[in-house]
């Protein structure tokens, strides 16, 4: 037996007997020694090193249900090809919120119905923008040139100019070191970032390269949140859907961080103010009692992070409140409707009487002439 040989079978012998699989060595992360740690749980995928990830082994974590929106996220984007997006898609719907843009098609649809996947409604219309997008992408990024998009039409966003030219050095709750990030894209205002933003997953997600433009430690960052943030001002001046059910009483409540674009930094402070099983209809809420602040703050929140999170809670709120008037209005719509077609159905059947009537009169009239010797005309 070879030198490494003996010490597959050492290094086999040692995982089975729980030894992490981090500690390996990188030339001995065979998919076998992988293989034998997942089957102790969900950590062990995590603490694979990202350099002895494989194709192979993420579709066995995949396939195992250890792979949610959280562990998709944090796979390198070589790794995300359609096989595996189809797959983490067919295990946790909401993946597809974050899978690269150009799988998105009529195509990758059709492969999750034959599976029976059932995808939340509150993904539907991104997933119609994603289509669309792919539809009229033209173009391509240069990453050794000054960057820009190609599009066969001009931005659909038609903001009023005082909204269209809000300096995004104004809003405060986008980080510092992401609004430096945007000038690399000749991003400088709110007009200019909603309109990139129609192509955002094709800079989160679609673009294979970010290493290209960004540093390692700043794409860990940043991308984690910056997408989802992104959304809440489409959601907020262009009152698009958020993708976030303030009902929800199932997902995770590290989940629900993630699609509220909070920073990870702040994760720890709404754990230890709402507690790790808090359900996205509990936070929701709690958020709108009036004792919140004082809550974020006896648990570590400064003004900064309060702010953070007051906005991102009350943008959401305002969407739901906005739209559930315009249902009661719908709902107040449709019953005046029933009324006037209740009252049109009685005066049609008030004729429709008054024609039997006179049909069973002739009758009865005829019957009798007939009885009489008389002859029916």
């Amino acid at each position: 037996m070879s030198y490494i040989d003996k010490n597959e079978l050492y290094y086999e012998n040692l995982v089975r007997n729980h030894f992490k699989i981090s500690n390996v060595p990188l030339e001995f992360q065979t998919f076998k020694i992988q293989q034998i740690a997942l089957d102790r749980g969900q950590l062990e995928f995590l603490n694979i090193p990202k350099k002895a990830l494989s194709e192979e082994i993420i579709l066995y974590a995949i396939e195992k249900d250890y792979v949610d929106n959280f562990t998709f996220y944090n796979i390198p984007n070589k790794f995300k090809t359609y096989e595996v997006c189809k797959n983490a898609v067919i295990h946790y719907p909401s993946i597809i919120k974050i899978i690269p843009l150009k799988f998105i098609t009529k195509g990758f649809l059709k492969e999750l119905n034959e599976s029976n996947v059932h995808i939340s409604e509150y993904y539907m219309g991104y997933i119609k923008e994603c289509i669309q997008a792919n539809n009229k992408i033209n173009g391509v990024i240069s990453l050794n040139e000054k960057t820009t998009i190609k599009t066969s039409k001009s931005p659909k966003n038609k903001l009023p100019d005082n909204i269209k030219n809000i300096d995004l050095n104004t809003l405060i709750y986008i980080d510092p070191s992401i609004l430096k990030d945007f000038k690399v894209f000749g991003i400088n205002n709110l007009g200019e970032l909603l309109d990139a933003s129609e192509m955002s997953e094709f800079y989160m997600h679609y673009v294979e390269g970010w290493s290209y433009i960004y540093s390692k430690e700043s794409n860990e960052k940043h991308t984690k949140f910056l997408d989802n943030t992104i959304r809440l001002l489409r959601c907020e001046y262009l009152d698009e859907a958020p993708l976030i059910d303030i009902d929800d009483d199932q997902i995770k409540f590290y989940e629900l961080c993630y699609l509220l674009g909070v920073p990870f930094c702040n994760y720890s402070t709404l754990i230890r103010s709402f507690g790790s099983d808090c359900s996205a209809k509990e936070f929701f809420q709690k958020m709108q009692d009036q004792s919140i602040i004082e809550i974020l703050s006896k648990n570590g929140a400064g003004k900064k992070t309060i702010f953070d999170i007051l906005w991102r809670t009350k943008v959401i709120l305002d969407y739901y409140k906005r739209h559930s008037n315009e249902k009661v209005q719908d709902e107040d719509n449709e019953i005046e409707y029933l009324k006037n077609e209740l009252q049109r159905l009685r005066e049609e059947s008030k004729k429709i009487d008054t024609q039997i009537d006179t049909i069973i009169e002739k009758i009865q009239e005829k019957t009798l002439n007939q009885s009489k010797g008389g002859a029916i005309k």
